[in-house]
């Protein structure tokens, strides 16, 4: 896609911030029709190609004008050259190099005609590197611009990543929902903990398993993770409810942070006199 809307931007007969930004909604017009008619375009893809088209707009058209200026320098100086400079020069230099270091030139009646070939076929070879250099020059710039729009793709289509996940899992009021009515069914911070611990660890992804872990608090949490979330979407939902559980018990009571602090003090020292008697 990326080499295409360059081609498009480079297509594009008339100059102008305007005309560029009108390219490129057009492409990516073009590239949801194309989504659609494939049966393809979620309502998802079609985000993403809106926040692409913007995010080429803001950051990628600049970069393109750059190049587009620094090409056409290129171009117009490739035009304006000709190849009977470069064929004379060299025939001028290396009879100079030849008459100042050797004493003699080549340009004498019986050596004129081939050393005279033979010089315009190096400055015609100059000639012919020197517009070389320019097409790499501008391939080079291009590769750049490329690599600028895939390095913005890539990005974006990690921050779309994490906005989907983040739908899918809820957001952070729907995680304090869960925690409140969860929360209900228990009258002790770690009534909650022991049952938390036991559902967590059995992170069940079928009905049968949920019914043998026999927790009925934890239902309306766990039936979405049966509907097919992943792995790693089941484990933030997890941590995003311990969290909110957490704040919920510091709110009802002041004291539960310094708890969890003794708690895990105790377990330190405890687990310390353990290796001390072991040794």
């Amino acid at each position: 896609m990326t080499s295409a809307l360059i081609s498009r931007l480079e297509q594009s007969q008339q100059s102008g911030r305007q005309h560029l930004e009108n390219a490129v909604d057009s492409f990516f017009n073009q590239k949801m029709k194309e989504e659609d008619i494939n049966f393809t375009l979620t309502e998802t893809k079609g985000k993403y190609l809106k926040n692409l088209a913007e995010k080429v707009k803001a950051d990628v058209l600049p970069l393109y004008e750059e190049y587009t200026a620094r090409r056409d320098i290129i171009l117009e100086k490739r035009e304006n050259r000709k190849v009977w400079p470069y064929i004379i020069g060299a025939v001028a230099a290396i009879e100079a190099i030849e008459f100042i270091f050797m004493k003699r030139s080549t340009l004498l009646p019986r050596t004129l005609v081939g050393s005279v070939v033979l010089e315009s076929l190096i400055g015609a070879g100059i000639y012919w590197l020197t517009n070389k250099k320019d097409e790499f020059t501008i391939d080079y710039h291009r590769s750049c611009l490329i690599h600028s729009i895939k390095g913005l793709d890539e990005s974006l289509q990690i921050d779309m990543k994490h906005e989907n996940l983040r739908d899918m899992l809820g957001s952070t009021s729907l995680a304090y929902t869960d925690a409140s009515e969860i929360l209900r069914e228990y009258s002790s911070p770690e009534e909650f903990l022991r049952d938390y611990k036991k559902a967590r660890e059995a992170d069940p992804i079928t009905k049968n398993a949920y019914n043998a872990l026999n927790l009925p608090a934890f239902r309306e949490f766990i039936m979405p993770h049966i509907e097919g979330y992943s792995e790693l979407q089941r484990e933030a939902r997890w941590n995003e409810l311990l969290v909110c559980a957490t704040e919920k018990f510091v709110e009802k009571d002041k004291d539960y942070s310094a708890k969890i602090h003794l708690t895990e003090e105790n377990r330190t020292s405890e687990k310390k006199k353990g290796e001390k008697n072991n040794a």
